[in-house]
């Protein structure tokens, strides 16, 4: 009967030994289980770690971006403000400089408008005094004739408004230091201008003491005339008639000069 006894305490010392044996391998398997639980921990802590430390840096370099932007963006407000101004006061310039270039182009404009006009003037007059330089230089080479008196080659002519005898007509022209018209053959411009003469004048032609006729200056003329003892024109024709006849008369004289 030991054999029995004996068996079954083996047996029971196997069952401790698988017992324990078991007992071991859990708590095997859970200290792994814990080393893996640490070990995953620690990673997960230095995981966590390292990710607040990135994160920290994104925080800090977000901020300096945004401190470097708000700073440019300053600065930039600040550089637009100086900029406005600037162009501010130089529109203000432009147009004040504009107002006054406006204001000298009418003042210049007007003072050229006016020199203008003395220049036309002073063309004017030059042309003028050229006229009358022009003329005087004729009056002191041919002489001149008084207003009321016709200008004919060489010869002053003045026609008379009032009527007269022919002795009243010579004393007139002797008071004018002239005589009555005396017509030579070479004058044909006075010939020409007394064609159109449609009244009879006085000229200095009367019958002399020979009975013949005279002009004022002694020569004798060229026609026998038998109406009278004084001689009128009419049409550069001369007439005779009474020298009591009151007719208009015509006076010459030279050039006078200056």
């Amino acid at each position: 009967m030991a054999d029995p006894i004996t068996y079954a305490e083996l047996n029971f010392l196997k069952k401790k030994q698988e017992s324990s044996v078991r007992t071991d391998g859990s708590q095997n398997l859970h200290s792994e289980e814990d080393k893996h639980v640490t070990s995953g921990d620690k990673v997960l802590r230095s995981s966590k770690g390292s990710s607040s430390k990135h994160q920290k840096c994104i925080y800090s370099a977000l901020t300096l971006c945004c401190l470097v932007l708000l700073i440019t963006t300053v600065t930039l407000a600040v550089k637009y403000v100086e900029v406005s101004r600037e162009m501010k006061c130089n529109t203000n310039a432009s147009i004040a400089l504009n107002s006054s270039l406006s204001m000298n182009i009418g003042d210049k404009e007007f003072e050229l408008k006016h020199i203008e006009e003395l220049q036309d003037k002073c063309n004017q007059t030059e042309e003028r005094l050229k006229a009358e330089v022009t003329a005087t230089k004729e009056k002191l080479i041919k002489g001149y004739c008084q207003d009321d008196w016709m200008r004919v080659k060489h010869k002053c002519l003045y026609f008379s408004e009032t009527r007269k005898s022919w002795y009243q007509s010579r004393d007139d022209c002797l008071r004018k230091n002239a005589t009555l018209l005396i017509i030579k053959q070479e004058d044909t411009h006075l010939q020409m201008l007394l064609e159109m003469i449609q009244e009879q004048f006085y000229i200095g032609l009367k019958i002399h003491t020979d009975g013949q006729w005279h002009w004022l200056d002694g020569y004798l003329a060229s026609a026998n005339y038998e109406n009278g003892y004084c001689g009128v024109l009419f049409r550069n024709t001369p007439y005779s008639t009474p020298c009591k006849t009151e007719y208009r008369w015509i006076c010459e004289r030279k050039p006078a000069l200056i």
